[in-house]
């Protein structure tokens, strides 16, 4: 659920571009950056969404070979960004619930630490490259000159959305490796729901800021999003957690043993 109430706010963001002043245009610039996310309108979304349901070793290897099949950079970008990001996730989740579920809380609360380290670098390096390639990365997908030069100055605001997204991912793999799969709903729906739609039809059709606007929008959402998560992490009580799930264990094997 936590899942679908983000990936159904980019999808709605596209949907509101088709009520600017120029909906050819903004919706061509959006769907470029929704496919390079989510492959959501793409032929190779059920290709990830294999990987979507395995765990963080088994996206790696995937990722791996996606790497040695892909005819083009533009669709090895396309194919194995959004794979990163479940990586992430999926990693973090993994690794948090088996270390709680072992009774080693400090070892659990280290892997979080150490993987929100490693998203903020991959982060900075794609949101560097992201800006370096603004004026070209827009021919991967059309020759008019007006969506190019449009999709280069999305370029910088999307790196940021990147930046927060690689984060939120890391923390919200956290929660669920905590069990905590409601509350990370709770925090998607307030997130993108009461701030970041809200802030995106007001930043784009009342301050007309067109497309800008919607994905700053999203921004204002992830870094809710981002800062809510934060503070949830931060005052885990990491040792109770342990407890929790070593009891849940033990409740488990005695139950089946019965």
């Amino acid at each position: 659920m936590a899942s679908s109430l983000e990936m159904w706010s980019f999808e709605l963001m596209v949907l509101l571009s088709g009520l600017l002043p120029n909906p050819k245009l903004e919706t061509s610039v959006l769907s470029i950056w929704l496919v390079f996310i989510f492959e959501i309108l793409n032929t190779s979304a059920a290709v990830w969404m294999i990987p979507f349901g395995l765990s963080g070793a088994g996206r790696l290897v995937f990722l791996m070979n996606s790497i040695h099949s892909s005819c083009s950079l533009p669709n090895l970008l396309l194919e194995n960004f959004p794979l990163l990001y479940q990586l992430f996730h999926g990693s973090c989740s993994i690794r948090v619930s088996n270390e709680l579920g072992a009774g080693r809380p400090w070892t659990a609360r280290l892997a979080v630490r150490v993987v929100v380290v490693i998203a903020i670098i991959e982060g900075i390096l794609i949101g560097t490259l992201m800006i370096l390639i603004r004026n070209i990365w827009g021919y991967a997908y059309s020759n008019e000159v007006e969506v190019v030069k449009y999709v280069a100055t999305m370029f910088p605001i999307l790196a940021a959305s990147n930046f927060l997204d690689g984060i939120q991912c890391v923390l919200s793999g956290a929660a669920r490796g905590c069990g905590w799969q409601k509350i990370g709903a709770f925090v998607n729906l307030g997130s993108y729901y009461l701030v970041g739609v809200p802030s995106a039809i007001v930043l784009a059709f009342v301050l007309d800021i067109g497309g800008k606007g919607l994905w700053l929008g999203i921004i204002c959402a992830l870094i809710v999003q981002v800062c809510s998560l934060m503070i949830i992490t931060i005052r885990t009580d990491w040792e109770q957690e342990a407890k929790k799930a070593t009891d849940r264990v033990y409740n488990s094997i005695t139950t089946e043993s019965l």
